[in-house]
């Protein structure tokens, strides 16, 4: 390769102990940027190479093992042996207009003819969110509120009395379901645990060599509904069958599942509705029962019983033959097929977010079962969803190569054919109104509009 080419090693992938071959590029590649999307688990970041130069796709096109692939979110990062990123138009121009944004050029770690060798990795670790506001707490609020106030109009009421604000304290601890002073960011996790655990056994005898690996990956979130766990299973086997015969098949797989809440309640949402609590409004009532601030009961959509679960599946398989010809010194062709299989399964379940209101008139307080609408974005009634996609990528190539020296001269010759082909199938289904509130179609509604 010439031009502008920067690299990264296998072992500094692996020691960064990231969730996502992205991640590890960042601040080791000159070029690169990487943007979070989200901080929710699971969700992929954007890589730009020498920033954005389109008003379309300004994705890399990424090449892994020598096959245009299109995602590296589902590849375990240990099993990375370097990654190369093009980033001028010399270096790219192999690949064309694919390579008009960059190129990413991922190896994987292959097995040597030696003695087995066993490595197993494990680490546990935490995360913490790198800010969180900080919310008033009832007596900032009010005192503030009142001040607001008199900035509008300084013959304005104050809502609020000082004795009431002076006493507020006193009298929540007496009685805090009429007294409340709501701590919305209580309803996050502060510290977040990230695990990964991975074995890999490499080498080989004789003409054979082998490279294995299996991993598990789980990552949490801020909010107990929301985690990501990525299981892998991959294999790199060489071997020379005869003299002028070499057999290369990879493999590399893995099963990923996704937890949310339902879309209604996002984690882009729920964030949002944290701000939206009132220290004056309980989230709790003494008794456990849900509160409500402004319409949203967010703890009420936390415990709804709503998910959304993602199954994934990636099996990425390439199988190449590599034969020299022996009557024609110099020269060898390979052929390598490549079959990439995608495969995700998205159920999901919508169910009200219910909330108590309190009647203050009544010894002792009485409650009232209501149904939040969360800003309109959830429905009064249960909602039941699936989505399933499909895609399979075929790829053939054909490589014809004669190199031989004749006295002082050299003459080498190379030609290269590729044919790629896909099909992607898409199935969405959807059910509202579910009477028993249970996660199956038949038992719904039996009005086709719902």
């Amino acid at each position: 390769l010439t031009g502008a080419v920067s690299s990264v090693k296998g072992e500094d992938v692996e020691r960064a102990g990231a969730s996502n071959i992205s991640h590890t590029m960042a601040g080791k590649i000159s070029g690169i940027s990487i943007v979070p999307v989200s901080g929710e688990p699971g969700v992929n970041p954007v890589i730009h190479i020498r920033g954005i130069g389109t008003t379309g796709s300004s994705a890399p096109l990424i090449v892994i093992d020598g096959i245009v692939r299109n995602s590296i979110a589902d590849i375990d990062p240990t099993i990375i042996e370097s990654i190369s990123v093009l980033k001028d138009a010399a270096a790219v121009a192999p690949y064309g207009l694919g390579g008009a944004n960059g190129v990413l050029l991922i190896t994987t770690k292959t097995g040597k003819v030696d003695r087995p060798v066993f490595t197993v990795n494990a680490y546990r670790g935490v995360q913490k969110a790198i800010w969180l506001p900080s919310p008033l707490n009832a007596v900032d609020y009010m005192k503030l509120q009142n001040e607001a106030t008199t900035n509008v109009s300084s013959s304005a009421t104050p809502p609020y009395t000082s004795d009431f604000i002076n006493s507020y304290n006193t009298n929540h601890a007496l009685d805090p379901d009429k007294y409340p002073d709501a701590k919305s960011m209580d309803l996050l996790n502060k510290v977040i645990p990230v695990q990964n655990y991975n074995v890999k056994v490499s080498g080989g005898a004789g003409n054979t060599s082998y490279f294995l690996g299996a991993g598990y990956f789980k990552e949490d979130g801020l909010f107990d509904q929301f985690n990501f766990r990525r299981y892998s299973f991959n294999a790199n086997i060489n071997s020379k069958v005869t003299k002028t015969t070499k057999v290369n098949v990879g493999l590399i797989n893995s099963f990923t599942r996704k937890n949310e809440l339902s879309p209604e309640y996002s984690s882009a949402n729920m964030l949002r509705w944290l701000y939206f609590v009132k220290p004056t409004h309980s989230l709790y009532f003494s008794d456990g029962k849900w509160g409500n601030s402004n319409n949203v009961s967010l703890v009420g959509g936390l415990n709804s019983g709503s998910y959304n679960k993602t199954d994934g599946t990636s099996m990425l398989s390439t199988f190449t033959v590599d034969q020299e010809i022996p009557f024609i010194k110099g020269l060898s062709i390979k052929g390598v097929f490549s079959y990439d299989l995608h495969n995700d399964f998205t159920k999901g379940f919508s169910k009200p977010a219910y909330y108590w209101t309190q009647d203050l008139t009544t010894t002792p307080y009485t409650y009232t079962k209501q149904v939040s609408n969360m800003e309109q974005n959830s429905p009064p009634y249960a909602a039941l969803y699936e989505t399933y996609n499909k895609e399979q990528v075929f790829t053939y190539q054909g490589f014809v190569n004669f190199k031989r020296t004749f006295g002082g001269n050299e003459i080498s010759f190379l030609g290269v054919a590729e044919l790629q082909k896909g099909n992607f199938k898409n199935l969405n289904t959807s059910m509202k109104n579910l009477p028993l509130e249970i996660d199956e179609y038949d038992l719904g509604s039996s009005n086709p509009s719902e």
